[in-house]
């Protein structure tokens, strides 16, 4: 997408101004502004990386991080709404909350010039530092979800999480960013699997094992599992691309979703499934603690 800088142009240029009156161009951030049908036509994740570049683009000293930085950097985002978060370099302190534009919310915390980079053209903390930041700011499984994507990016990502957390000091949130790292795992296919696994470890469940990305054999063909807890229940998460049609015609992928199901059954597990839906509304949680009180093969806590 076209980026138009309105500092680049004749403040004075009348048919800009007529442009924006009219609604032909929207503006992304600051000084930036773009054609609003190729911004529309953008997907969310899209539009919140265009977002982020344009609040960039507009400051000749903010950072782009937290949730933004990981937009740009492609690392799984939960949500795509809300304000682009900016930082200043060192320990410079924003302006008054009052006097921000209503499209970024700034940081404060001190950010070394090695935490800093490019990247599409801005400024934006590094990889490892975001996911840092992420922890610092967010909820346990929005930072979970980035945390996982930065472990299938980094060959010694956990060593290289905690060289990073090393560098930030005793400040607020460290604890929650320890859980973050120690809790991350690579190979995870998607937000949704994060989320779900977030949703778990937060709950009142007990359970002695809960593996990722396991390898199952039958009749010489593999399975990969999302999850399996306490090495019987299979927990499956479907997330909305799944039936977008990248993964082929939604009926073959439900024939070939029930076909999977009766062959982790034969090698006698148990499946339960999850979808987005059940994540957001709340669903999954008191759905499985039903299954697993109905369900005889369940180990028996203290």
């Amino acid at each position: 997408m076209k980026f138009i800088d309105r500092r680049k142009m004749n403040l004075g240029e009348s048919s800009f101004w007529r442009g924006v009156n009219a609604g032909d161009v929207v503006k992304l951030a600051g000084h930036i502004y773009a054609d609003p049908k190729a911004y529309g036509s953008l997907a969310p994740w899209d539009r919140a990386r265009a977002e982020a570049v344009a609040a960039g683009m507009s400051s000749s000293k903010a950072v782009v991080c937290g949730l933004s930085a990981a937009s740009l950097w492609g690392l799984p985002v939960l949500s795509y709404r809300g304000p682009t978060e900016l930082i200043l370099p060192g320990n410079r302190k924003p302006s008054a909350r009052s006097k921000w534009p209503k499209s970024v919310v700034y940081r404060s915390n001190y950010l070394p010039e090695q935490a800093i980079t490019w990247h599409f053209g801005v400024r934006v903390t590094t990889l490892a530092r975001t996911v840092i930041d992420s922890a610092r700011w967010h909820s346990f499984a929005q930072a979970l979800a980035v945390a996982d994507g930065f472990m299938n990016r980094e060959a010694q990502a956990r060593r290289v999480l905690r060289d990073e957390l090393g560098t930030i000091g005793h400040t607020k949130g460290v604890s929650r960013v320890r859980r973050v790292v120690n809790e991350a795992r690579s190979k995870i296919g998607s937000a949704a699997e994060s989320w779900a696994r977030a949703q778990l470890l937060e709950s009142d469940i007990q359970y002695a094992s809960l593996l990722t990305q396991q390898d199952f054999m039958t009749k010489g063909e593999r399975f990969v599992v999302d999850m399996v807890l306490d090495g019987w229940l299979v927990i499956e998460v479907d997330g909305a691309i799944k039936y977008s049609g990248s993964y082929g015609p939604e009926e073959l992928v439900l024939a070939e979703q029930v076909r999977r199901e009766r062959e982790l059954v034969r090698l006698g597990l148990s499946v339960f499934r999850v979808d987005w839906g059940m994540l957001r509304e709340g669903r999954f949680i008191p759905e499985l603690r039903d299954y697993l009180a109905r369900a005889s093969r369940r180990p028996q806590y203290p």
